[in-house]
């Protein structure tokens, strides 16, 4: 997904810097809570290079091209201005995402309960996997939802993960199989199953 993003983007006229921080941000803003995964997946995309490179030319506006626009902005061009006006949004929207999205933090001492490990195991053994690790993180809530704590008395959810190895046909191939549970109130409420390539 942030490939995608980040080719829309640059595909759009962005700098490479701005692709590459919008399709962070969208990833983050697509996902109601950020499970180890996902925050695995946010750190490995990285911009290595100039970051002010436009490797497709911006598309202008028509009305900066018109004797009004130089009248109202003399001596300016547009792209400063345009700059500087996303360059904020950008910020408020990265500050709004870090406000309101949960994340799962690692809590020591956490492990998954006896029904959870159970689901997590059969999981994995469909996938062709044998022994298991397990991992257990609480999750950081920076905006509780009002729905929540009346509805869920205040319980914050917690993710188990599931960590195994599958052989593939080639004997030195292996088949990383990570599944994931997010529990709240003692019920599994979302089950997710990665493959790695």
């Amino acid at each position: 997904m942030i490939c995608q993003f980040f080719l829309q983007q640059v595909l759009n006229g962005a700098s490479l810097g701005r692709a590459a921080l919008e399709a962070r941000q969208r990833f983050v803003q697509s996902a109601n809570l950020l499970e180890p995964t996902d925050l695995k997946t946010l750190a490995q995309f990285n911009l290595l290079g100039d970051p002010s490179i436009h490797p497709v030319q911006p598309a202008y506006h028509a009305l900066s091209r018109t004797k009004a626009f130089a009248t109202a902005f003399p001596g300016l061009h547009p792209l400063p201005l345009a700059r500087g006006l996303r360059r904020d949004r950008l910020m408020k929207n990265g500050l709004a995402l870090a406000a309101t999205v949960s994340a799962a933090k690692r809590k020591r001492g956490l492990t998954p309960p006896r029904h959870v490990k159970r689901v997590l195991t059969e999981a994995g053994r469909e996938s062709g996997v044998g022994a298991l690790r397990f991992m257990s993180f609480g999750v950081h809530d920076p905006a509780p939802s009002r729905y929540r704590k009346t509805a869920m008395g205040g319980v914050q959810p917690h993710v188990h993960v599931a960590v195994g190895v599958r052989r593939t046909a080639h004997p030195k191939l292996v088949n990383r199989v990570i599944v994931s549970a997010v529990v709240e109130d003692g019920r599994i409420i979302r089950l997710r199953r990665l493959h790695s390539r």
